[in-house]
């Protein structure tokens, strides 16, 4: 399965343009040939409006704005929509991808979203940096 194929949690895909320029394509392409099997992508890059649609979802789920916060980025501030991020399956993939997604420049970033990765380039060289607890603790979610 290729990044234009994969599921997308029944949500609507991005642009295919957008997913072929995705910074992510060609490391999950060459994780793939390493036999690895990647077939179980969730999802990488999103439209804001199915971002924005997360976010109504998560406040009635959760019951406010700042508990919905704690799980969901804004459409303005999410990484998917610009292209930095991406969600796997939870499993022997992730498991994987924790353990050697730096060399790669993917790297956990939320305590509480095993399953979500972000593109950070100098993460081959310096590793990952330390996980926030959940995207409220992360200054890139709460611009000034």
């Amino acid at each position: 399965m290729g990044l234009d194929d994969a599921p997308n949690d029944g949500q609507p895909k991005a642009d295919a343009g957008l997913i072929r320029a995705h910074p992510f394509r060609a490391t999950l392409e060459r994780l793939g040939k390493r036999g690895d099997q990647f077939g179980v992508l969730l999802d990488a890059v999103r439209a804001a409006a199915v971002d924005a649609a997360a976010e109504e979802i998560a406040v009635v789920r959760y019951g406010s704005g700042a508990e919905a916060a704690r799980w969901v980025a804004t459409a303005q501030t999410s990484t998917h929509v610009h292209g930095g991020a991406v969600d796997v399956a939870p499993g022997a993939v992730t498991d994987w991808l924790s353990a050697h997604g730096a060399g790669y420049g993917l790297c956990l970033v939320y305590g509480n979203e095993p399953s979500h990765f972000e593109y950070l380039p100098d993460a081959g060289t310096a590793g990952c940096p330390c996980m926030y607890p959940n995207p409220t603790e992360d200054p890139r979610m709460n611009p000034a």
